[in-house]
């Protein structure tokens, strides 16, 4: 059971310090702009809550890209702190390094970016304990890195009180009920090109699933394999039958998926169907995630390229529920266990 931010009372958060293990990783394009800040948006909810409460300090604290330990300029976090800070609209008193001495009296502070220090990715203790030395209560905001077991996910939880956040909290909530008690028919749509990650969760979703659609690059690889007429239990497994370049869905493949789409109750989508940075082949996707917005089912969608080629459609807020995660949707919908997670229990 895991212990949630929103089942604390005043009394228990007035005046103390608060250490947000925050989702950051937003993208920065090339002339410093915030390109994409829907994993910002999303914990405003829990900074208004911790507000709300009278906590003494918040201590946002996070990441930005792979430095893989090394201190880079161009993945500080000054664009992100001041992106946030408008998004919540209180002032945020950016630092410069991950692991300052000491912490100023602002109200909401931000440690630079967690990976510029090797023992974030390596979850050294030493590190943790200093993380955890500012703070008197923790609280994961973070799903999207929840399958790693990094320092500021799994080891100051272990040294603090810790809690889920309210975004946190929702994405358990919602991605449970796909595994353990969903509207039927379920219809799982798996795309993108990372088939390492796709196979595990095709395989898990088999037992649960109605019908698992299978598309964008992997749609292509003779590892998945159809099955559409499965064994008794599990789910009918459709791949492509005809393609652009293989590189989109052919027009029988793209009117097959939606009309099995639109027979749905419940809609799990992650990964684009196509080659969606491409004009050329963004025909599924666009018609996929137009036939996702059916007001009969509830659509639940995730993954960054999912994301991103949903905003470039204008559809992203159109959708039910939109998961911060992408590995770790996937690895949840897997049924692997996330160390961020086990470490909220």
């Amino acid at each position: 059971m895991f212990r949630l931010l929103s089942n604390l009372s005043e009394n228990d958060l007035t005046g103390r310090r608060v250490f947000l293990r925050a989702d950051l990783d937003v993208e920065i394009s090339a002339a410093g702009e915030v390109l994409e800040d829907f994993r910002l948006q999303a914990m405003q909810a829990t900074f208004e809550f911790l507000l709300a409460q009278g906590v003494g300090q918040i201590i946002i604290a996070g990441h930005l890209g792979r430095p893989e330990g090394a201190v880079k300029d161009d993945l500080r976090l000054n664009l992100v702190s001041k992106r946030l800070s408008e998004i919540i609209g209180w002032p945020i008193k950016k630092l410069d390094e991950a692991v300052p001495q000491e912490l100023p009296a602002d109200k909401i502070v931000m440690l630079e970016n967690l990976r510029f220090e090797s023992g974030e990715e390596s979850n050294d203790e030493s590190f943790a304990r200093k993380l955890a030395s500012y703070a008197d209560v923790y609280v994961n905001e973070c799903f999207s890195t929840s399958h790693r077991a990094h320092a500021s996910l799994v080891g100051v939880p272990k040294i603090l009180p810790s809690y889920a956040g309210l975004q946190l909290a929702r994405e358990i909530k919602t991605l449970s009920t796909v595994l353990k008690n969903p509207a039927r028919p379920l219809v799982v749509i798996i795309g993108g090109a990372k088939l390492e990650t796709k196979v595990p969760v095709v395989n898990n979703l088999k037992n649960i699933a109605d019908t698992i659609l299978v598309g964008g690059k992997i749609g292509f690889d003779p590892q998945i394999s159809a099955e559409r007429t499965p064994s008794s239990g599990q789910a009918a497994i459709i791949t492509p039958t005809d393609d652009i370049d293989q590189k989109d869905l052919g027009p029988q493949t793209t009117a097959e998926f939606v009309g099995i789409i639109k027979t749905a109750k419940t809609v799990v989508w992650n990964g684009p169907l196509g080659m969606f940075e491409d004009e050329k082949y963004t025909t599924s996707t666009k018609a996929i995630a137009e036939a996702v917005v059916n007001p009969a089912a509830k659509a639940i969608v995730g993954g960054g390229d999912t994301i991103a080629s949903l905003q470039k459609l204008g559809l992203l807020d159109k959708m039910g529920f939109v998961s911060t995660g992408g590995g770790a949707m996937l690895c949840f919908l897997a049924g692997q266990p996330l160390p961020g997670l086990i470490a909220l229990e």
